[in-house]
């Protein structure tokens, strides 16, 4: 079954605007042209799997695809506080995380990503290691 992503919350083009340069804005802003683009226009077959990770608690994985290309992938852990990180993909590879430590408050940590590299470096949260974020990345799409 087909079904479109529903699921951006993009109320981040302010966010861009601090301590980037001009070239990191520009790809940013690209990054999120791309997402809200191919979210708006392509039909996505989703692939939902539940887990427990090793506290027993809830994990869903959502994975939205077409024909072998993931575009999206929802990593949501229901515990005491719902943590959830939205992973964006072109071509398969990881251009924009998105992490959101109680989804029911509006913060959120935004990656944005270019040839495996962080283009807003200026803005890493130390709870939430670029490298770390990376890696569950590749474990979730190796698990697809």
């Amino acid at each position: 079954m087909k079904k479109s992503l529903l699921y951006i919350p993009f109320i981040l083009l302010s966010l861009t605007a601090f301590s980037q340069t001009a070239e990191q804005e520009n790809e940013m802003n690209a990054i999120i042209s791309y997402v809200q683009e191919t979210q708006r226009d392509d039909i996505f077959e989703v692939k939902n799997i539940r887990t427990q990770n090793d506290n027993g608690e809830e994990v869903i994985t959502s994975y939205y695809f077409e024909n072998e290309n993931v575009f999206c992938i929802i990593n949501k852990v229901y515990a005491k506080v719902q943590h959830e990180t939205t992973y964006y993909l072109k071509d398969n590879k990881l251009i924009l995380a998105i992490i959101r430590e109680d989804s029911t408050k509006p913060d959120e940590i935004y990656y944005f990503v270019k040839n495996d590299s962080l283009l807003n470096s200026k803005d890493i949260n130390e709870a939430y290691p670029f490298e770390e974020v990376v890696g569950n990345f590749n474990e979730l799409i190796s698990e697809f």
